[in-house]
């Protein structure tokens, strides 16, 4: 496993939701409270779901009341490099997250009801 605590001054930190429950994200999907149970980390943070593409870690995740929170570091290498600029010129600011879903109900609305994958 590669060095986490290396050189953590030039990283840069991001907090925020993943996913904010009983809403329909951008691809219409519904995440409910309880879908991530007991995720636990280390997590990798990736480039557009890339798993080649490792840019970081998420240091802490947990359900709250509103959704999935997460608190994030870009690790300033590599392409981590790269986001971490972009990230402090404003020129990022989202967040998604990768998963598999169940379809549910007839509304052609993906909920996920339960966890079953991450990235």
């Amino acid at each position: 496993m590669a060095d986490r605590t290396r050189d953590r001054a030039s990283d840069v930190w991001l907090a925020g939701y993943a996913s904010i429950f009983d809403v329909a994200d951008a691809g219409g999907d519904v995440v409910l409270p309880g879908a991530f149970g007991a995720v636990q980390g280390p997590v990798p943070l990736l480039w557009q779901h890339d798993a080649k593409e490792p840019i970081g870690f998420v240091e802490r995740i947990a359900e709250d009341a509103r959704g999935l929170r997460v608190v994030a570091r870009v690790v300033a290498s590599g392409r981590g490099a790269q986001a971490a600029r972009l990230l402090e010129a404003g020129a990022i600011d989202g967040l998604s997250f990768g998963y598999r879903s169940r379809l549910r109900g007839g509304t052609g609305c993906a909920v996920c009801g339960r966890w079953s994958g991450w990235n």
